[in-house]
């Protein structure tokens, strides 16, 4: 599943229920979902699931089965009821195997290093984009604009210092 801290419920498609969990009976459901753009979801029904998770504490949660093959979502009503270890889900280490991650002294390993130089402007908001592609957005002329405020961060990514 994919976290979503955007969703407020947790989902999965008809393909996975359909291929993983037709043992757990489809209940009806009076939810409505709607995309980050405002469409309808179709919804199938709903499932309840036990989940084991870290030191095999049980919870049994519900989750909504939509219609398609579309990714699964663990939402906030999942959140809201299995706390997760942010600290060690964002845990940033040293160099392992051939990935890399930026330790927290701060120091690149030299490969990373040299990378990064070759690449700059990929990596920071002084360069000018990526070298050798140019690209277009071709617009409708009688479509307007269309203001989509931001979505929210979660209170526990957003910077002591401010975002």
């Amino acid at each position: 599943m994919e976290l979503d801290t955007g969703a407020s419920r947790s989902t999965v498609s008809q393909y996975v229920y359909n291929t993983l969990l037709t043992d757990f009976p489809l209940q009806n459901t009076d939810v409505t979902l709607r995309s980050y753009s405002g469409e309808k979801v179709p919804i199938l029904g709903k499932i309840s699931v036990p989940v084991k998770y870290f030191s095999n504490d049980e919870k049994v949660l519900d989750l909504v089965v939509v219609q398609g093959k579309r990714p699964a979502l663990f939402g906030r009503d999942c959140l809201s009821k299995i706390r997760l270890d942010w600290e060690s889900i964002f845990k940033v280490t040293e160099h392992v195997g051939n990935k890399y991650s930026v330790p927290k002294s701060g120091a690149f390993p030299p490969e990373l290093n040299t990378l990064l130089e070759k690449n700059k402007c990929l990596f920071s908001n002084l360069g000018s984009g990526i070298k050798g592609f140019s690209g277009t957005l071709t617009l409708k002329p009688d479509v307007n604009p269309v203001f989509q405020k931001d979505r929210p961060v979660p209170y526990s990514l957003v910077s002591q210092k401010g975002v």
